[in-house]
């Protein structure tokens, strides 16, 4: 059963983010394990299969895999939860920025906070930045987002998880390590989707 499930997870995620070849990688080292009070993780704690996601939110094709694994949760439901990680690249303008942004609406409004955020600013078509824009459609305090962002105490931490998610494997985003809880078997992913967005 874990074995199918696995695998039908992964092929899902190749079905559908289409025209992307998938690499199934060598993992390096296990990703830090979850941490409930850091990690956003949408579905059941329970879950027989867990997704962890490294992606940037200045990046187009973590977009683009984040549409597959709304459309993943929906078809497996309760067996899947899916755990989003920053990895922001170098090159992206607003990659780092706007990890910082998505954690400050966390601490100013609680964990669905992330979510909220993060749902928000990948919906805009138009002036897909404006922090103040996103914040004030989730309902997040805008003084208090404020305050945190010219802090930017968050800096350290998102690097901190960047470096951990390249010991363990990660070249690139978007990557998501497929891990099965029963079996402690582990798969990392990566949609080679475009030359630019491989390496930091």
């Amino acid at each position: 059963m874990s074995r199918r499930l696995l695998s039908s997870a992964i092929a899902f995620l190749t079905l559908l983010v289409v025209s992307s070849p998938v690499a199934l990688a060598d993992v390096l080292g296990a990703p830090p394990s979850l941490d409930s009070r850091h990690d956003h993780i949408r579905g059941s704690v329970r879950a027989r299969i867990t997704l962890i996601e490294y992606g940037g939110l200045d990046e187009p094709f973590t977009l683009h895999l984040d549409e597959t694994m709304h459309a993943l949760m929906k078809k497996y439901g309760r067996k899947v939860q899916w755990v989003f990680r920053h990895y922001p690249l170098d090159f992206q303008e607003h990659g780092m920025e706007a990890a910082v942004a998505a954690e400050c609406a966390t601490k100013v409004s609680g964990k669905r906070a992330f979510w909220k955020f993060v749902d928000a600013l990948q919906a805009r078509t138009e002036d897909k930045f404006n922090y103040d824009a996103v914040v004030q459609q989730i309902g997040v305090n805008q003084s208090r987002f404020d305050e945190c962002m010219a802090d930017n105490s968050y800096f350290e931490q998102i690097k901190k998880g960047v470096d951990q998610a390249s010991a363990a494997g990660v070249t690139g985003v978007p990557a998501t390590f497929l891990i099965d809880n029963k079996t402690k078997r582990t798969e990392i992913i990566h949609l080679i989707l475009h030359q630019g967005n491989q390496g930091r």
